[in-house]
């Protein structure tokens, strides 16, 4: 049994999804543009890792068109999602790594540094609450909250999750602990090098970061008003003729399913990864609603876009948002979005973008 999505992804370019209940092979991924309908057939199995894709490895960092970023490559591997079972749970994928190397990029990181560091502020500014939301399998959360230090110039971030999918809050919370165990052990070993060699260890600023918890619920709905400081969110984001309903119960066991049923319960939960409805923005709109009040004042928020969601649009609209002082000073300031990354262009389509939200006061 096979079953053949269609997803549109801009005018020139079409994807085509083969899902197959074969145990041996799980999703096929057919791009085919208007002008070229021969293009190689790309697959995934069980198994394989990102770098057999084109997409980076498990190991070894992501990889990206011309070279871009090979020094960040090396210093800021990618986190292991070794552990994680793709039944259920997306895979990363090019959106995730163009969420990786925007943030990790000399000019985001350097602005993130000039935002969050404690320096920066007469007294000692609180750690970070850094928010992802639906985070699949938890590779973006992990890599900040791994990483903050070169992204925000900082070691004691607190990172939180949320997912509608039971398995990706279980898939996360697994994927950050390891992360930050893997950059822990890094840095002994460079100090443990440089005693060798009887050089002067460079200081260190131990990883103080943790993953306070990831709750199983829709978008950021229990968070407290004002208390995300980062929220980074890879919506599902492909125009589909409908939005797939949330699930209406956490109970996952497919012991007791026949291969049919456990077939059409992996196949819902995937679609819940890209399926964003009209314009694909039914989803994301509902996020962008609820980011004036989750936001604290320093807040801000990363959000990917693909060109059919018009994001040239998108950020227009939040800069006519009305502004709210989240400190309840009376403050005046107003909503400002920046693109801030993107996947590149194609055929004068950018792919992907991702969009930086937050509050400058006057």
């Amino acid at each position: 049994m096979q079953r053949i999505l269609h997803i549109p992804m801009c005018p020139e370019f079409t994807l085509h999804i083969a899902i197959s209940q074969d145990p041996h092979f799980r999703v096929e991924f057919l791009p085919v543009h208007a002008e070229d309908a021969s293009v190689e057939r790309k697959r995934r199995q069980k198994g394989q890792s990102i770098g057999e894709a084109g997409f980076g490895s498990e190991g070894g960092g992501r990889s990206e068109p011309g070279g871009r970023g090979e020094e960040r490559r090396r210093m800021l591997p990618t986190p292991s999602t070794s552990h994680v079972s793709f039944d259920t749970i997306y895979e990363p994928s090019e959106d995730s790594y163009l969420f990786l190397d925007t943030l990790s990029s000399a000019s985001e990181s350097a602005w993130l540094t000039t935002h969050f560091h404690p320096s920066t502020t007469p007294t000692p500014s609180p750690s970070p609450l850094i928010l992802e939301v639906g985070t699949g399998s938890g590779v973006v959360l992990a890599f900040v909250t791994a990483n903050s230090q070169h992204i925000l110039g900082r070691t004691d971030v607190l990172a939180l999750g949320t997912d509608v999918n039971r398995n990706a809050c279980a898939a996360t919370r697994q994927t950050v602990l390891k992360a930050i165990e893997e950059q822990q052990q890094q840095q002994q070993q460079q100090q443990q090098q440089q005693q060798q060699q009887q050089q002067q260890p460079s200081p260190s600023n131990g990883i103080k970061s943790t993953i306070t918890s990831t709750l199983l619920t829709d978008l950021a709905t229990p968070i407290r008003p004002h208390t995300i400081d980062i929220l980074l969110f890879n919506p599902p984001y492909v125009p589909t003729p409908e939005l797939p309903s949330l699930p209406v119960t956490t109970n996952h066991d497919t012991a007791t399913l026949s291969r049919s049923e456990k077939f059409e319960q992996e196949s819902y939960y995937l679609s819940l990864t890209y399926a964003g409805g009209k314009d694909g923005m039914e989803t994301t709109d509902r996020l962008l609603e609820d980011i004036p009040r989750v936001l604290s004042p320093r807040g801000v928020a990363y959000v990917l876009l693909c060109a059919q969601n018009r994001p040239r649009e998108v950020v227009e609209r939040i800069g006519n948002w009305e502004f709210d002082d989240a400190n309840g000073e009376g403050r005046e300031g107003r909503w400002c979005a920046e693109l801030v990354g993107s996947s590149g262009v194609q055929a004068g389509w950018e792919k992907l973008v991702i969009v930086r939200v937050w509050r400058e006061y006057i």
